[in-house]
């Protein structure tokens, strides 16, 4: 058996279907909190329903569980999913709603189940996988390169392409993948994006980042790559040997950093790390905390005043956000 997130999508609502069938009919003409209601009090302590593809289902106070065992099972790789009582009413309302007006979602348009098998084509490392997944460990080098542990890459095109992070990775085949585009786009799909593979939340942070770039007339990540491997630095190779299993998105921050410090020609150490703290914060995604709180320049700054020699006594607490 494929195991993926289709496989356990279908075996939850397979199972929900099954435990709660004698309140199916009663969907309609019930909000959410009405039917979630509904399903708590006919099924809250009601039992279990047995063992059933390879599942066993049991209802609690605050939901219903899901207890099972991936095909790793003898690597003691057991799962309980706990679903509230609420999320429970909402799936299966959507499932009976999406039943019901079948005939008004447009033909063309994909289900969320064929959407998913479009764009998640690499498959499980542990099972049956395309050709081209490769999982790096901690000796894997190609190339002459050595690429991240427990990583994994896509090497269609003949190119090594990292296209997550290690515990990271949803499972998401690259825009580039060739057999995605082919089902996308057709045999004559022409559709390239390399920067899926260079950081989390890419799509988030991007338009943030060209922003600062373009604020001291660099063009592109790229040319912020290029600015620091002309004066002599390997940023992102620096940061990988300092923190092995630090997110991408950590490794080009310091990379646009670097840039911005060479870019405003700081000559002192605690001038570099408040340009470097410019990165950083460049990085933040616009509207969360780390974005709203100036944690990426704070972060300059601490470096700053640790470098500066004015600097006679620092006090450093360990902590998260201690230094905010």
């Amino acid at each position: 058996m494929r195991w993926d997130g289709i496989t356990l999508a279908n075996i939850v609502k397979a199972e929900l279907y099954n435990f709660c069938v004698y309140a199916i009919s009663e969907v309609f003409g019930r909000s959410n909190a009405e039917y979630s209601e509904l399903l708590k009090k006919r099924y809250n302590h009601s039992g279990g329903t047995g063992i059933t593809n390879g599942v066993y289902i049991n209802a609690k106070s605050d939901g219903i569980e899901l207890h099972f065992k991936t095909p790793r099972e003898e690597l003691g790789n057991e799962r309980n999913i706990l679903l509230p009582w609420s999320m429970a009413a909402r799936h299966i309302r959507a499932w009976e709603f999406e039943k019901r007006y079948q005939e008004d979602v447009p033909a063309e348009k994909p289900s969320v189940h064929q959407q998913w098998e479009q764009t998640h084509l690499c498959g499980d490392f542990y099972g049956e996988h395309c050709e081209f997944l490769l999982q790096a460990n901690n000796d894997t080098i190609i190339n002459g390169k050595k690429l991240d542990s427990w990583c994994p890459y896509c090497t269609s095109e003949n190119k090594v392409r990292k296209i997550g992070s290690a515990g990271m990775w949803t499972g998401l085949s690259p825009k580039f993948c060739p057999k995605r585009k082919e089902i996308v786009h057709g045999q004559n799909g022409n559709e390239e994006d390399n920067t899926m593979a260079l950081f989390e939340s890419y799509e988030r942070r991007i338009d943030k980042i060209n922003g600062v770039l373009n604020g001291y007339g660099i063009s592109s990540l790229e040319e912020a790559e290029k600015i620091t491997k002309d004066a002599g630095l390997d940023v992102y190779e620096q940061v990988k040997k300092i923190q092995p299993i630090c997110f991408e998105n950590a490794c080009w921050a310091y990379t646009v950093g670097a840039a911005i410090a060479i870019k405003k020609g700081c000559k002192k150490a605690a001038d570099a790390a408040a340009a470097i703290g410019e990165g950083l914060q460049a990085f933040c995604i616009p509207g969360s905390v780390a974005d709203t709180r100036k944690v990426g320049l704070g972060h300059g700054n601490l470096g700053k005043m640790l470098l500066e020699e004015e600097t006679d006594c620092f006090a450093f607490l360990a902590g998260h956000e201690s230094f905010a």
